[in-house]
């Protein structure tokens, strides 16, 4: 197919290289300008190619610096290595158009490419039709016009270069411009993080776990506002703005889980906003239900649930890399250790609790038969001695705390003999702090300081905190979801 000279073609990034016959030498990989605002804007200006020897691959004469930008968004995975880049043929004079291109050329100010995307939709056009008019995304036609909506003061501001580029686009949180105005004039130097964080005050960021247990499509149901930003790279994406609503619909919820195991007979039953560990320290003491006889129903349909785990698990040692197999035997395994049938001592239960709160992962998770003493409960002084299923006396409170000595010792020695295990455990342990919020995930007793550089210093987009931070998150995004599997994965 034949190429005009005029005519603007999409071209595979993959498929792009420097020409020699490019002018420009020095400062060519200074590039962080095209960095910021490509992921924002797009590619505004097609590149200048020339083909080479081998088919379906071109040469680029003019927009060395943007084709640089573009291979390093695609190395950091912001874009496709395929990503589809506008070109067109370079004219004769190769060399001569490179260097017109690079001297002549006056880059238009971003906040004139905002204007020009707004009179575009203010003269009838669609999101859809003013994106394929400029061979761009809908979603960055959408990122100008609410940079083109930020108030004029702020804009003036911007032009003047009195503030950057991903400070105007903090503003975009909202649409209220009078907003935008008071916190610009109270802070009119402010960092991007500080004025996002002025701007959600009082709203509830999407991570917050009442969210997950809500969902956020039965707050919206609900008459719930949300406001999106459109520009987060990495956290919170998005914003509750009915605080009350959703405490409601929380409280809603909650009740609706407490009430059926309120109904089993415990003392009172709570709902903890503090997790488990905070609990656990009010909370010392725990009775615990004995195993009953199946009834033939329930041992039949365990059966059957062991003989469909067993044929998983030959298929699984067929296909040992198909992890969704491996999901469904451990789901399959998980249900049938649920189902062995376990029962509390009545009058236990009316001395004990029952307390509802959020795991690591969010799950709402019931711990039932917490006391607030140590030591037997007065049914066990009237009934003697706890035993298990196979009636064999249980351990007392003081002979448990001697076992679990006993096995804290016999780890330490084995340990101490195994330096290899020994680093991989301080690994787990350190991670596991550093991934987590909350810790607890590992039995040695390792702490991480990490020091918080970044409470100190004001400019939170500086280059080593966000690579502490991506590089963190990386870290995170490879490992898996599920705490109880980090050890496994170390």
């Amino acid at each position: 197919m034949t190429i005009a000279e005029t005519e603007i073609f999409m071209v595979p990034l993959n498929k792009l290289t420097i020409s020699e016959k490019n002018v420009r030498k020095t400062n060519a990989n200074d590039i962080d300008d095209l960095l910021a605002s490509i992921p924002v804007f797009g590619l505004i200006q097609n590149l200048s190619v020339e083909s080479t020897e081998k088919e379906g691959h071109f040469a680029v004469i003019a927009g060395g610096r943007r084709l640089r930008a573009l291979k390093r968004l695609a190395k950091d995975k912001v874009i496709a290595r395929d990503y589809p880049v506008k070109c067109s043929l370079a004219k004769a004079g190769a060399k001569g158009l490179s260097l017109a291109e690079n001297f002549i050329r006056a880059p238009m100010h971003p906040a004139d490419q905002f204007d020009a995307f707004k009179e575009q939709i203010d003269a009838g056009k669609t999101i859809e039709e003013t994106a394929d008019a400029f061979g761009v995304s809908p979603t960055i036609v959408k990122k100008r016009l609410k940079l083109a909506a930020v108030a004029p003061e702020i804009m003036k501001a911007f032009r003047k270069d009195e503030i950057g580029l991903n400070e105007v686009a903090a503003y975009t949180l909202t649409d209220d411009q009078e907003r935008q105005r008071a916190v610009f004039k109270a802070m009119p130097k402010a960092a991007s993080w500080q004025i996002k964080k002025a701007l959600t005050e009082g709203n509830i960021p999407l991570s917050d776990k009442r969210v997950r247990f809500v969902t956020l499509e039965a707050y919206e149901a609900a008459g719930g506002g949300v406001i999106c930003d459109l520009f987060a790279e990495r956290g919170d994406d998005a914003y509750l703005t009915d605080a009350a609503l959703l405490d409601r619909l929380f409280a809603q919820r909650i009740e609706a889980v407490i009430e059926p195991v309120r109904a089993e007979g415990w003392q009172e039953v709570l709902f903890s906003s503090e997790g488990y560990y905070s609990i656990s320290e009010k909370y010392r003491g725990r009775i615990y239900p004995t195993r009953r006889e199946m009834t033939p129903e329930e041992q039949q349909q365990r059966d059957a649930m062991t003989e469909q785990l067993v044929a998983l698990g030959v298929d699984a040692e067929v296909d040992p890399d198909n992890e969704e197999l491996a999901a469904q035997w451990q789901e399959l395994s998980d249900r049938i250790d649920a189902m062995t049938p376990e029962v509390y001592d009545p009058e236990e239960m009316a001395k004990a609790v029952a307390v509802a709160c959020f795991d690591y992962n969010g799950n709402l998770t019931i711990h039932r038969g917490l006391t607030v003493k140590n030591g037997n409960t007065r049914s066990e002084a009237k009934t003697g001695p706890k035993v298990d299923a196979e009636g064999i006396e249980l351990p007392g409170a003081a002979m448990q705390e001697e076992l679990a000595a006993v096995r804290t010792a016999c780890v330490a020695a084995d340990l101490a003999a195994n330096p290899k295990i020994a680093l991989v455990a301080t690994v787990h342990a350190l991670a596991a702090e550093a991934f987590s919020r909350y810790g607890g995930h590992s039995a040695c007793q390792i702490s991480l300081d990490r020091g918080h550089p970044e409470q100190r210093i004001a400019n939170k987009e500086m280059r080593p905190l966000v690579a502490i931070e991506t590089a963190l998150a990386a870290k995170r995004e490879a490992a898996p979801k599920n705490p109880g599997d980090w050890w496994g994965y170390f």
